[in-house]
């Protein structure tokens, strides 16, 4: 689908409006893991006018209800990508919630050793047994498996990376 905005050589600019619209649900997948970078054409002498952000994880089917496997392979201008993409990627409060959001709780062990009959240890201390109500690792009680704010809170950095460049 975006293959007609890129024909070869650097791939278009794009108003900082477009880079906020276009690019926070790439940036939460490249995070979690389900998308990455490539570099077509790239050497130390020569860095690529262009990158392509492609597929390398089976999308789970909550995305593939949405259709957002449509919007790959997306190209992004060379420079864009170190002005913009790159320091809203490398931002803690991007990267510190990568595989968070979807998080049931923290895991819950057992303190003591489980005895069956005759004294046989059935289950040894540490075994895992299931899933707290609430993770500790969360970044707040708002982003709690809410994937809409998260992206939201992409879209604005995105766009005050873009204008002040």
């Amino acid at each position: 689908m975006n293959r007609a905005l890129y024909r070869g050589g650097a791939a278009p600019l794009m108003t900082p409006t477009q880079l906020s619209e276009r690019l926070p649900m790439p940036i939460y997948l490249m995070v979690s893991g389900y998308v990455g970078p490539f570099f077509p054409s790239t050497c130390r002498a020569h860095p690529s006018p262009s990158v392509m952000v492609v597929v390398n994880k089976t999308l789970p089917p909550s995305f593939s209800d949405n259709n957002v496997g449509n919007t790959f392979p997306l190209y992004v201008n060379g420079d864009q990508w170190q002005q913009v993409v790159v320091p809203v990627v490398e931002d803690p409060r991007i990267t510190s919630w990568a595989g968070k959001l979807d998080a049931q709780g923290d895991q819950l062990k057992l303190p003591i050793p489980i005895y069956g009959p005759g004294g046989k240890d059935v289950l040894p201390a540490d075994t895992p047994v299931g899933t707290s109500a609430y993770s500790t690792a969360q970044p707040s009680g708002l982003y709690t498996n809410r994937v809409a704010e998260y992206l939201y809170a992409v879209q604005q950095l995105i766009l005050l990376k873009a204008q002040s460049v």
